[in-house]
């Protein structure tokens, strides 16, 4: 099935010219029904990170999510322009304490 979706994604982004679509890992990806976005749609999941997408969801042009862990999106989500979102911080020196 992911396969399948993968192919299908393939041809859509020849169609409207979407400049990325990244899945490092295919099994860290989870899409609901009625997926729609428009320009470059970055999703990233590291080795054990997954990402989830209800159902019902648009992504704007220019997004971008990273999973380390875990994102989710519940159903009936809007996302705008030039989001980025991350389940992650970096550190910024060895007695970092974070965020």
């Amino acid at each position: 099935m992911l396969n399948k979706f993968i192919s299908l994604f393939r041809v859509f982004m020849m169609k409207i010219k979407i400049s990325v679509f990244k899945v490092s890992h295919p099994h860290s990806l989870v899409v609901g029904q009625k997926l729609r976005f428009w320009k470059r749609l970055s999703l990233r999941a590291d080795a054990g990170g997954k990402i989830n997408i209800g159902d019902c969801v648009f992504f704007n042009n220019d997004v971008s999510i990273n999973a380390r862990e875990l994102v989710t999106s519940d159903n009936h989500v809007l996302i705008g322009e030039n989001v980025k979102i991350y389940d992650h911080n970096h550190a910024f020196g060895k007695n970092y304490q974070g965020v």
